[in-house]
């Protein structure tokens, strides 16, 4: 029973609250944390598209979902990795977004087998899209297209 695992995770983390124990009932603790940076990261992202102004607020979800993701979640990380890439995009911040993406790049080998991962790549690649004619973008972009195709 769903209710009563979240019951029993409020009972063994009195921190955790019980809205909290819904949506994790297995972890309140920084895993949770970091899912719920991860998934503000996310709508802040999506709502970017929209009001630029809000990218910088992604920024700050995404960055503090990898700072409480515990390391051996790796493919998690790279999903947060390749969300800050992708927030520095959507910020204009085209140095930094390079630099985001090349380590998501980076932190992708050791989940190179995972089909969610290349997807992530390749949303990541598709915001580059726009900032082609850069050569910091140019070179991430064929970092990536290595990356997804593993060619």
């Amino acid at each position: 029973n769903h209710g009563q695992t979240s019951a029993n995770a409020y009972v063994t983390n009195p921190d955790c609250s019980t809205w909290l124990a819904v949506y994790f009932p297995y972890d309140c603790g920084p895993s949770a944390d970091a899912e719920l940076a991860s998934e503000a990261a996310a709508s802040y992202l999506a709502l970017a598209r929209h009001d630029a102004r809000l990218a910088s607020r992604a920024q700050q979800h995404a960055q503090q979902a990898l700072d409480r993701r515990a390391e051996e979640f790796t493919r998690s990380r790279v999903f947060d990795q390749v969300t800050l890439a992708r927030t520095s995009f959507r910020a204009g911040d085209l140095d930094q977004a390079c630099r985001d993406g090349q380590e998501a790049i980076r932190m992708a080998v050791a989940v190179s087998d995972s089909q969610r991962v290349r997807t992530r790549l390749a949303q990541l690649m598709d915001d580059t899209e726009h900032h082609q004619r850069e050569p910091a973008v140019r070179e991430l972009r064929e970092e990536l297209r290595v990356a997804v195709t593993g060619r």
